[in-house]
């Protein structure tokens, strides 16, 4: 590619909570090689697209090159994407509490005499600073990367209404406190709630206040610091900062994605995949076979076809022999490769994963509100059609 342009890459991460570090916080970068409005051939080449932008056609079929997977540690993960710049970013961690809490936790705070700084959304901070941070650069040719699809409004329904002050109250909290504060709460709240989004995704997630076998609860506090520092460096956060669109915005995007439950959407093994044991690493041969067959065959076969509340889409990808063998020794590294496979099927067919498609449901329409408060997991086939 000439000097002075970039790639456009788009990336997903395995995060991890460990104290250690690096922690098992993997980051796959995929190149886009080509992308187009019809049928592609196995000839598919960069020189099909003007150079440092994806067509501005509407795009249903991407291919992509993985270049790289790294474990980079939670801890470095934000100076990789800072350095890096995907135009799309799949992170494997929840990016919200379930509204029960939220409510709770905020009267609880206001009682402690914190009230005045909750709700106030930045008020006094450096709001003026985000939003600033990628002026410049090449950000201009990123914002043109993918123009079409709903040209870069909001869907109706989804203006955002995320607390930003209280995420970033709870993220300042030391996380025994945050802890205790989840164990007075279960006390008198049982069954554990879940965001509507958990209940939604198939296999059904776990709420993000669970403590222990999985975690969530500290990969969500950790986590959320991680949003709060991309969202100050010029990131969008979805859908809290606003709806997943394809439209010519400038802002790289940053979303919510369960690799099980996009396992499971690409007809793959989801279960029993993860550790060392033998039955784990020949499902995970399975599953990187799948994803990554010989060079011209378009990827994940028909798979991608046979979902008919989804419009047919194509993803192509190449993962040479190397990578293949980092995601077939570490679970963690398939997750973060998964987790990018998602971020680009978002940008294919933003609509097959947005929640605006509860507008259309008359048994969930009336919960859309519950969306930029608690977050959104970005895969298709949450709704039934």
């Amino acid at each position: 590619m000439s000097e002075g342009f970039k790639p456009i890459l788009i990336a997903g991460a395995d995060y991890s909570a460990a104290h250690k570090q690096p922690n098992p916080t993997w980051l796959a970068l995929f190149e886009v090689l080509a992308a187009s409005g019809a049928k592609a051939k196995p000839s598919s080449a960069p020189s099909r697209i003007k150079k440092g932008t994806v067509q501005e056609k509407r795009n249903n079929f991407l291919h992509l090159r993985l270049v790289s997977l790294e474990n980079t540690g939670s801890d470095r993960l934000f100076h990789a994407l800072m350095e890096t710049r995907p135009l799309i970013t799949g992170l494997d961690f929840p990016f919200g509490y379930p509204v029960p809490f939220l409510d709770w936790i905020r009267r609880k705070v206001g009682e402690g005499g914190h009230a005045d700084k909750i709700g106030n959304a930045w008020e006094g901070g450096n709001d003026d600073k985000i939003g600033n941070a990628w002026q410049g650069g090449n950000d201009d040719k990123i914002g043109n990367a993918w123009q079409g699809g709903n040209n870069g409004k909001r869907q109706p329904g989804f203006i955002s209404s995320h607390d930003w002050q209280l995420t970033k109250e709870l993220a300042s909290m030391a996380f025994s406190e945050l802890e205790s504060a989840v164990v007075e709460f279960g006390r008198k709240t049982k069954p554990e709630p879940l965001r509507l989004t958990d209940q939604l995704v198939s296999p059904k997630g776990t709420s993000p206040l669970h403590r222990i076998n999985p975690g969530l609860l500290k990969m969500t506090w950790q986590g959320a610091g991680l949003l709060l520092d991309l969202k100050a460096a010029g990131f969008s956060i979805a859908p809290f900062d606003d709806e997943l669109s394809s439209g010519p915005e400038t802002k790289p995007k940053v979303l919510e994605i369960y690799p099980t439950a996009l396992l499971k959407w690409l007809s793959l093994p989801h279960r029993r995949y993860k550790g060392a044991g033998a039955t784990a690493m020949e499902t995970r041969k399975e599953i990187i076979t799948a994803l990554a067959r010989s060079s011209g065959t378009v990827l994940p076969a028909a798979k991608l076809h046979t979902v008919n509340s989804c419009r047919p889409l194509e993803l192509k990808l190449d993962i040479k022999p190397s990578l293949r063998q980092q995601c077939l020794a570490d679970d963690n590294a398939l997750d973060g490769v998964i987790a990018a496979i998602g971020a680009a099927i978002s940008l294919i067919d933003p609509r097959a994963v947005s929640p605006a498609s509860l507008e259309a449901s008359p048994e969930l329409s009336h919960q859309c509100h519950l969306v930029p408060r608690e977050g959104w997991i970005y895969t298709p086939c949450l709704l039934k059609p």
